[in-house]
This record gives C-alpha cells, sequence and structure tokens, in this order.
C-alpha cells in the first residue's frame, strides 16, 4: 500500500516530499529536500533498522570516527534514531526500514551508528534498484498475498546485504566465527538448500572448523537452522497478516518440506503444533 507522507510545493517547485510504501512491517520511505531547507531526518524508528542510499546530492552524518560524506550511489545502515545530518545540494534518499526483531542473530547498527555499505557490495545494486521498484507499485496493484511476498524479500535482501558486508573482510577464528555463522543461517533461513556445508562455504571455512565453533557453543549447526526455521515460522503463524497461508505454505517458506516436517521441528524445539500455536495467538 502506497501512502503520500506529505509535500509542500512552492510555486511550481516541490519544496520537501516524502512518500511511504508500506508492506507488512517492511516501509519504503522516498525523501527529497531541496538545498536550503531544514535538515533530513532519517531515523528508523523504535527498534528498527533502516538502509538509507543517497540518489542525489550529498549527506554528511556524524560518525564515531569523525564525520562521512555519503554521494549519489553511496549507502548506510542505522538504527533508532540516526546521528545528526548536514545536506548539501538538493539531497534524495531512498531507504527501507525494518523492524529490529527481523534480525535475529544478524550484528544490526547500534543506536547513533551508522554501518557503512560499500558500493562494491555486489548485492547493493539489486537491492536498491528493487526497493525503488517496489516504492512506486500502485496500491490496487498489491493484494495481501502479493505484499506478504514483498515483506518477506525486503526483509530478506536488508538481511543478506547486512550479512556480506560483515562477511567482505576474513571470518576470524574464535568467537566471531560463531556469530558470523549465525548470521549467515539467519539470512538463508528460508532457502531449503541450506546446509552446514553451505554456511562453512559462505565463510570461507572447512566443515570441521564450523562444527568445532558451534561445539563450543554447546550446539550444532544444524540445530541452529533448525532454530532459525522454526522461529520464522512461528512469527508467521502468529502474525494475523499471514492468515491466508496454510500451515503447508508457512512450512515451505520457513524451509522445511511442508507442514508436517515443520510440526516435528517445532515440536523438538519445545513448541505446540503450528495449529495449536495459530489458534492460541489468536485467543490472545
Amino acid at each position: 500500500m502506497l501512502r503520500e507522507e506529505g509535500t509542500v510545493l512552492t510555486g511550481r517547485r516541490v519544496a520537501r516530499s516524502a512518500t511511504v510504501a508500506v508492506f507488512g512491517t517492511a516501509r519504503i520511505r522516498h525523501s527529497f529536500v531541496p538545498e536550503g531547507e531544514a535538515p533530513l531526518r532519517l531515523d528508523a524508528g523504535p527498534e528498527a533498522v533502516g538502509l538509507h542510499a543517497v540518489r542525489t546530492g550529498a549527506v554528511i552524518a556524524e560518525t564515531a570516527v569523525g564525520p562521512r560524506r555519503f554521494l549519489a550511489g553511496d549507502a548506510f545502515a542505522a538504527a533508532d534514531r540516526t546521528p545528526p545530518l548536514a545536506l548539501r545540494g538538493d539531497v534524495e534518499v531512498l531507504s527501507l526500514l525494518v523492524p529490529r526483531d527481523a534480525f535475529a542473530g544478524v550484528e544490526t547498527p547500534r543506536g547513533g551508528e551508522v554501518r557503512v555499505i560499500t558500493k562494491d557490495n555486489p548485492l547493493l545494486a539489486p537491492t536498491m534498484d528493487f526497493i525503488g521498484r517496489a516504492g512506486r507499485a500502485q496500491s490496487d496493484e498489491i493484494s495481501g498475498f502479493t505484499a506478504y511476498y514483498f515483506e518477506r524479500l525486503l526483509q530478506e535482501m536488508m538481511i543478506g546485504l547486512l550479512v556480506s558486508a560483515s562477511a567482505s573482510t576474513p571470518v576470524p577464528q574464535g568467537p566471531g566465527t560463531f556469530l558470523q555463522a549465525v548470521a549467515a543461517i539467519t539470512a538463508q533461513r528460508a532457502d531449503p538448500a541450506l546446509s552446514p556445508r553451505s554456511v562453512a562455504r559462505h565463510l570461507n571455512l572447512s566443515l570441521r572448523q564450523l562444527q568445532r565453533a558451534f561445539q563450543a557453543r554447546s550446539t550444532t549447526v544444524e540445530r541452529e537452522i533448525r532454530r532459525a526455521r522454526v522461529q520464522h515460522a512461528v512469527a508467521l503463524l502468529r502474525d494475523r497478516s499471514y492468515d491466508s497461508l496454510s500451515v503447508e505454505q508457512i512450512g515451505q517458506y520457513s524451509g522445511f518440506a511442508g507442514g508436517s516436517s515443520l510440526a516435528r521441528a517445532m515440536a523438538a524445539e519445545g513448541f505446540e503444533s503450528p495449529a495449536r500455536v495459530r489458534r492460541t495467538s489468536r485467543a490472545h
């Protein structure tokens, strides 16, 4: 659903504008502030993470290591409230805002921190292209079922972008290995092909190195893959926005073969059956 958040006209010139496209819990905000206007606020909101791409002009952010200048084509991630921003020229910014709880196991920026997404990240251009196209979708084109797919894609693309940005540097051996692996699992949890071996390849580790990192935490790679998928499925079962999805579909969209394998995995993680979880959430 697309709605206009605010537009001010001065003569024939747009002085300041912002539009927001809403897909479940994901929001796409397109902001324009001409030169000379008041500073732009890019706050993601309480308990939310924002991905911001500069389309025109320049945005200067105060970071922990000093001022950082973002030009057209640059992007950064920030959570909750962004640090003070200065603008140069006519500034246009495309933002994707996602609740922090969608990033379970993925390291996200702290409040006030600016996480730079470099231009050479191969996921950046296609991610921002998809966000831009989704933000221009007309409300009468988006059904509840389609909105679910948009929301899921937007969340997964942002998770993948943050994970790939973190994985662009060598993975340290030690406690960081476990956190990097959990982040990769969370980003790919809906992929039925996800396995310990694919996670090891993603992190440039041997399977044995990866297994040792998980053994040090008294768990296994397989267990964490199952846990991530179950958590995702339970969130869908409890959300009224996805009532149109059957248990079988939710199982498939969470990386399981179907409803039966989802039920077995939920039981192994200490949850009630999918149908009971859904009924209980409705009762509350």
